[in-house]
């Protein structure tokens, strides 16, 4: 939250003197520094991967990594890109619903109490030129079938939606909807 707040004001200085150089901006890296975010960032930053050799030396290098308040190891440990772990894929089997731990998609807004009528101006703001593999992508991320794959491009079912803000961070924009109307999850 700090570290946003000196984002906001180094954006609005930079704005206020009409100046977005990278030497007006670099008053956000003063700030952070200045702050107590990277001393807190700095007694954690080796945490997680102190359990990449397993959990009883993960727990012993945390324990001191609490207690030195991040000073031990003394360094920072090396991590392998992200992008270099071979990942196994295989093809996935299509998912039944059981219908009383897990439900169809029709089922699952059906259950959601959702009062949307079908009419509703869209509150999902989707910006233009979503190709196939997005759209693809939305369809899977989305529990109650809003999204779907129409050619090459995108489909939009505002009238299904949960509000369960699933492609929220990835794309579409949510705004709150025309008054009363969405989900009650009066039966779940």
């Amino acid at each position: 939250m700090q570290s946003g707040l000196f984002a906001a004001r180094a954006a609005f200085g930079a704005l206020k003197a009409a100046d977005c150089s990278a030497r007006q901006l670099g008053s956000y890296d003063r700030m952070l520094r200045d702050s107590y975010v990277l001393t807190d960032l700095r007694t954690t930053r080796n945490m997680r991967l102190a359990f990449k050799h397993g959990f009883w030396r993960g727990g012993l290098e945390s324990g001191l990594m609490t207690v030195s308040r991040g000073r031990f190891p003394g360094r920072r440990i090396p991590v392998p890109v992200d992008a270099a772990e071979a990942r196994a894929t295989r093809r996935l089997e299509p998912f039944t619903p059981d219908g009383v731990l897990t439900l169809s998609k029709v089922d699952a807004v059906f259950k959601s109490g959702n009062a949307t009528r079908d009419s509703i101006p869209s509150h999902l703001l989707v910006g233009p030129g979503v190709t196939g593999a997005v759209a693809e992508l939305y369809a899977r991320l989305c529990p109650a079938g809003v999204y779907e794959r129409a050619g090459d491009g995108l489909r939009v079912n505002p009238s299904n939606c949960v509000d369960c803000k699933a492609t929220d961070v990835l794309g579409p924009r949510w705004t709150p909807r025309e008054g009363g109307s969405g989900p009650k999850y009066r039966l779940m």
